[in-house]
């Protein structure tokens, strides 16, 4: 399951440092951001319909066939000639990876019951950590081999845990809980979504525009581009460490939004090392974040819908994701140049992070007062 999510996860961000290679070979630059987007928008939309079938069929069918049509999609978005063929690629890639999550609760329930919460908590490491390092390892392979041949290597690594999973994931199937959770009836719940879906637009905002503004405005190729996206990768990964420690104790969404705003302040700073330090700052800012978020879920949640908890906060983090990186490339699709549009969409991040810390710090000082 781990390898599954790791492949999955990795196809979020593998584009993101080729994608002004790829959007220009296939004059797709008015797309950019659906390009992202409209994978990330088919893995949530798919999400309850294989939690259904994983309910019906065991985790192991599900695992096999979600996995079986994320390579395929892969493979296809390799033989990519038009901006709709790309787009229909990724929707495909979208709907197999969805799989994953459903699949992987249920197999976690039934095999290591006792030790759930360790084991989603290392799925979503793993797939915080892949997601960042998608972008690098991309660029790094797009330079070597060119992008379509770097995403056949990857749809067919895919066989591996298409593999695993046939010979290894259980097939029992998951009684229904008497009562469905209802989560979001929940203001803590609420707010958790909310603000995950928040840090999900300065994830995938990071990891989708921080490429285009390296190319754009400071003319690096593909392999300079990896090697200053990879400090993003360390501050989610340093992040999520802090985070998920302190998060144990108290609530880190305030300090998150601050190291997210002094982070994005840094990246306005014309100079390419400096933009990357930026940006890595406000990536670990993301990472000190969503501990929290998860943690309030599950606190609410009952261990019969432990699955439903994270899948809440990952149908959150998606659709934040999705959103985000299509609103952020609309001066794209205005015409806007790519240093412009990527201008814009730090702006834009930018100005998210004042909103909200400024938000926290009204709501703190009244929780004070009263």
């Amino acid at each position: 399951m781990l390898l599954a999510t790791a492949a999955s996860s990795l196809m979020q961000t593998f584009l993101t440092v080729s994608l002004p290679t790829v959007t220009a070979e296939l004059d797709a630059i008015a797309w950019y951001g659906w390009v992202t987007g409209i994978y990330l928008a088919t893995a949530t939309l798919s999400i309850p319909p294989w939690a259904i079938l994983s309910d019906r069929i065991g985790p192991r069918t599900v695992h096999v066939a979600g996995m079986s049509i994320w390579a395929l999609g892969t493979w296809t978005v390799a033989l990519a000639d038009s901006a709709t063929w790309l787009l229909v690629a990724r929707a495909v890639q979208g709907i197999g990876a969805a799989a994953v999550v459903p699949a992987g609760f249920a197999a976690i329930t039934v095999v290591y019951h006792d030790r759930y919460g360790r084991l989603i908590g290392l799925m979503g490491a793993v797939q915080a950590s892949v997601t960042l390092a998608g972008g690098p390892l991309g660029g790094w392979l797009g330079g070597w081999l060119g992008w379509r041949d770097s995403l056949h290597i990857v749809a067919l690594i895919a066989g591996i845990p298409i593999l695993l999973g046939w010979f290894t994931l259980p097939t029992t199937r998951q009684p229904a809980a008497r009562r469905p959770a209802r989560l979001l009836r929940s203001p803590p719940v609420r707010h958790a979504v909310a603000q995950t879906m928040l840090l999900a637009v300065i994830a995938f905002g990071l990891s989708t525009y921080l490429p285009l503004l390296l190319q754009s405005q400071f003319q690096l190729d593909l392999a300079r581009t990896a090697l200053l996206a990879t400090p993003t990768l360390i501050g989610v990964a340093i992040g999520s460490v802090v985070g998920g420690i302190v998060a144990e104790r108290r609530d880190t969404t305030h300090i998150a939004w601050l190291t997210v705003l002094s982070g994005l302040l840094f990246a306005w700073i014309p100079i390419a090392t400096v933009a990357a330090a930026g940006s890595a700052i406000a990536a670990a800012g993301v990472g000190i974040g969503l501990p929290s978020q998860l943690i309030a879920v599950e606190r609410i949640a009952t261990t019969a819908h432990a699955s439903k908890a994270g899948g809440t906060i990952q149908g959150a983090r998606n659709i934040g994701g999705a959103l985000g990186v299509a609103l952020l490339g609309i001066p794209l699709q205005l015409g806007a140049t790519s240093e412009t549009g990527a201008q814009c969409a730090f702006a834009m991040m930018l100005g998210l992070a004042c909103l909200v810390s400024l938000a926290g710090l009204v709501a703190r000082k009244r929780q004070r007062d009263g």
